[in-house]
């Protein structure tokens, strides 16, 4: 529940309606599904709440298939020990790794391969699709290829802690580039 010093308010978020919760002062703590809309990061007490709204999905794609990779990100909220954000994939991701950062990956729409391991002989190709959620350990090395015929991917990232921009290392060698 939101504190005494927060309101819960309904507003127009791109083609639908997003759940909002507003400050004493007047400010957007955590708003959704349009793009990310926070003063702060969230704190105990609030919450932000996301529907996928399918014009935002599809922006969001547009910018995928506009991006030289292939991919568009956005970021829906942040708290101290967290950060979610909406991805949209129409090129593959390359094989990386996160040293700092556990991620969840659920996918909304689309399907494709998600392989992780040493990109040698200890590599697994798992096939996802809407609905799957994949956890990713920090220090995993893992890619992504769409299936193509399944049009883009489009999934909801969860990384622990708040993913910086930082915290990707490209895998080099076999698999890596």
């Amino acid at each position: 529940m939101p504190g005494a010093q927060t309101s819960w308010t309904v507003r127009k978020a791109g083609a639908g309606l997003a759940l909002v919760a507003v400050s004493a002062a007047g400010g957007i703590l955590g708003m959704g599904p349009d793009a990310r809309s926070q003063e702060a990061p969230l704190a105990a007490g609030q919450a932000a709440v996301f529907a996928d709204d399918e014009a935002a999905i599809e922006r969001l794609v547009e910018r995928a298939k506009a991006a030289p990779n292939g991919v568009a990100v956005e970021e829906l909220a942040r708290t101290e020990g967290a950060s979610v954000h909406r991805i949209a994939i129409v090129g593959e991701v390359e094989p990386h790794r996160h040293l700092a950062h556990d991620e969840v990956v659920r996918v909304v729409r689309g399907a494709g391969t998600f392989i992780y391991g040493d990109f040698g002989e200890k590599t697994v190709a798992a096939e996802v699709k809407a609905g799957w959620t994949v956890a990713i350990p920090r220090g995993t090395a893992h890619a992504y290829r769409p299936a193509k015929e399944a049009g883009p991917t489009v999934a909801v990232l969860v990384y622990s802690p708040p993913f910086d921009g930082k915290d990707r290392v490209p895998l080099e060698g076999p698999g890596g580039k």
